[in-house]
């Protein structure tokens, strides 16, 4: 499991190495950013940071959650909301979607018509197969 430091230092990268752009976005001061960037203490953050951080990163919320030291808590909030954290390539993929969103609408309509195409298919051919085990 990734360490809540790489996940910040992955955050950071999108802001050129600004401590004070990320701790903007995190709605946290620099000086926050800086000590958990340092793993001074074992410092991390609140739930709101932690799941600004996971929507920076592209994960789901209980990865990062978990890292952050709140997995009890985060395991909580799913059973409550009956959130399945087993599907995390369901979750990459969904996060690599709102990235291309963000970045080219066209191609994120694309890649949801290919999206959309392969699961049809899927769904006839499971179709098919039903009936094929149902005429015998």
């Amino acid at each position: 499991m990734a360490s809540f430091t790489s996940f910040l230092q992955q955050a950071l990268e999108l802001f050129d190495g600004s401590q004070s752009d990320l701790a903007a976005a995190l709605g946290l001061s620099r000086p926050r950013v800086n000590r958990a960037l340092r793993g001074v203490g074992g410092y991390t953050f609140g739930l709101e940071a932690c799941v600004e951080l996971a929507a920076l990163c592209g994960v789901h919320p209980h990865v990062v959650l978990s890292a952050a030291g709140k997995a009890p808590l985060s395991e909580r909030l799913n059973r409550l909301y009956n959130v399945d954290t087993r599907g995390r390539d369901e979750q990459a993929v969904l996060a690599d979607l709102d990235a291309i969103r963000g970045t080219s609408p066209e191609a994120y309509r694309r890649v949801r018509g290919v999206i959309g195409d392969l699961a049809m298919n899927a769904r006839r051919k499971k179709a098919v197969q039903g009936r094929r085990r149902g005429s015998k």
